[in-house]
C-alpha cells in the first residue's frame, strides 16, 4: 500500500488533519491512535495492509495538527467520539455500518464508546492494548467496581505539573493517594469517574471484535506501571492502604470480562495474545496487526 499522506478535513466541530492512503472507493477503515502520538503512528501498519482499503487516520483533538479544542472529561471520551462521527459523516461514511475500525490504547477507549453512541457506524473493531472499559485506574475486580467515590488515583492529578501547588494549597482528595479525578483534559476523560464502556456487550448489534494484548505490556495491564495502586504496592508512593482498599486495576480481566459478556449475548470477540511484545504493538509487529484487521474485515 502507499504510504500515509496528511491532508485537512473540515467538520462542523473541528478542523481535522487525517492521514490518508488507499483507493476512493477503497474498504473504509478508521485507525485511532493513542495518547500522546498521531494518526502518523499507523504508518507501518498502513503500508501492510492490502492495496483495496481506504486508510482514515486522524490525529484526534489537541494531537498532530488537528484544531488543539479544549476536551470535556465529564462526557468520558465524547469530545473525541464526536470528533469521529462528525468526521465520518464529512467522508459520507457515517451510520452506513460499513467503516472498519482499530484503535490502540486510549484509541480502543474511543472506539467502545463510539459503539455505544453510534450504533451503527462500525462493521469490525480491532482493539490493540486497549483503554480497560472501565477505564483507567480506581477500579478493582473484573466488573469495574470503583475503589472511591472520587475515583481518586487515578486522572490528571498524577501528572499535572498543577498537582504540588494544588497540595500546598490543600485541594486535595481525602482519599489515597491525595488526588482525584477532575473535570477536563485527556487524562481524566478516561477516569472511571465518567468512563464506562462495558454496556457494548449488551448492544443490539455487535461488529465482529479482535483485542490484541502484548504480554511484556507495562501501560495496559493487570499491573499496571502507569496505575497509581500498582506504585502503591511497590511501595513507591507512600500511604498505600493495602489491595483490599486499592489493588492494582485488573486491566485486561477487565476487558476479558466485558467480551465474554459480548461473546454470551451474541457477539463474536476474539483474544490475540502476543507473546514478548509490550505497549507498542502497532509498532513492534505492524504485519500481525494488519493481518488481525485483515482477518475481520467487512469488504
Amino acid at each position: 500500500m502507499s504510504s500515509l499522506a496528511p491532508t485537512r478535513i473540515e467538520t462542523p466541530r473541528i478542523t481535522m488533519n487525517v492521514w490518508t492512503s488507499g483507493p476512493h472507493d477503497g474498504v473504509p477503515l478508521l485507525l485511532v491512535h493513542g495518547n500522546l502520538s498521531s494518526g502518523g503512528f499507523w504508518k507501518y501498519v498502513a503500508e501492510e495492509l492490502g492495496d483495496d482499503v481506504r486508510v482514515i487516520a486522524p490525529d484526534m483533538r489537541g494531537f498532530g495538527d488537528t484544531d488543539p479544542a479544549p476536551i470535556d472529561a465529564t462526557r468520558g471520551l465524547g469530545d473525541m467520539v464526536d470528533d469521529v462521527h462528525a468526521l465520518l459523516d464529512a467522508l459520507g461514511l457515517a451510520g452506513q455500518s460499513k467503516v472498519n475500525a482499530a484503535g490502540w490504547s486510549m484509541g480502543g477507549g474511543v472506539l467502545q464508546q463510539l459503539m455505544l453512541e453510534y450504533p451503527d457506524d462500525l462493521a469490525s473493531v480491532t482493539l490493540i492494548a486497549p483503554l480497560s472499559p472501565y477505564g483507567y485506574g480506581g477500579t478493582k475486580g473484573p466488573d469495574g467496581e470503583r475503589c472511591t467515590a472520587d475515583a481518586a488515583a487515578c486522572g490528571a492529578g498524577g501528572a499535572n505539573q498543577m498537582f504540588i501547588s494544588r497540595l500546598v494549597a490543600k485541594d486535595a482528595s481525602e482519599d489515597w493517594p491525595g488526588l482525584a479525578t477532575g473535570d477536563k483534559g485527556i487524562l481524566n476523560t478516561m477516569s472511571p469517574k465518567y468512563y464506562d464502556s462495558s454496556a457494548i456487550a449488551d448492544l443490539e448489534r455487535k461488529p465482529e471484535i479482535v483485542w490484541l494484548r502484548g504480554t511484556e505490556d507495562k501501560v495496559v495491564s493487570d499491573a499496571s506501571l502507569f496505575d497509581l495502586a500498582t506504585l502503591g504496592q511497590m511501595g513507591a508512593i507512600p500511604g498505600w492502604p493495602g489491595d483490599e482498599v486499592a489493588p492494582p486495576q485488573p486491566m485486561e480481566l477487565q476487558t476479558r470480562t466485558v467480551l465474554d459478556r459480548y461473546r454470551e449475548n451474541g457477539g463474536a470477540a476474539t483474544e490475540a495474545v502476543l507473546e514478548g511484545i509490550d505497549h507498542g504493538i502497532p509498532l513492534a509487529v505492524p504485519a500481525r496487526v494488519a493481518e488481525e484487521i485483515t482477518r475481520i474485515l467487512v469488504r
